[in-house]
């Protein structure tokens, strides 16, 4: 006797068994065919409320997954904590000079911002350099 049984993972499968109760046989089809039925719904339910699937990685790459585990949050908060504390250290004038250089200006912006010559922020930004350094 002949079981067609509807594989989740692969395609129809028919599986041969010893004649027997024919009742019994039909449970057993039945069952495994619910059973594939369940899985599938499960699994499309997963994907519905999974930002992403697992195997994406495959296809995606690794800019798909969330790689940032609570340690390395917590590493990077203490990290950021230390990097103000230091900056707290410095002295206004140099603090606010490196935050301009930063933000992604150049000296001749500062210079011209702080109405100094190049030469006195770029003194100024290796000092600030040299004490954050120190006190980090």
């Amino acid at each position: 006797m002949k079981l067609r049984y509807n594989d989740p993972y692969e395609l129809p499968q028919e599986i041969i068994v010893p004649d027997g109760d024919p009742e019994a046989m039909q449970e057993i089809q039945d069952f495994l065919n619910e059973n594939a039925r369940l899985v599938q719904n499960a699994e499309r339910r997963e994907r519905y409320h999974a930002p992403f699937h697992l195997e994406a990685l495959d296809y995606e790459g690794g800019s798909v997954a969330y790689h940032d585990t609570p340690e390395r949050i917590v590493i990077r908060k203490e990290e950021a904590e230390h990097i103000r504390e230091t900056l707290a250290l410095l002295p206004e004038t140099q603090r606010r000079r490196l935050l301009m250089l930063d933000e992604g200006m150049t000296l001749r912006e500062i210079a011209a911002t702080e109405s100094v010559s190049v030469n006195a922020v770029k003194e100024s930004l290796d000092a600030a350099k040299k004490n954050f350094l120190k006190n980090f």
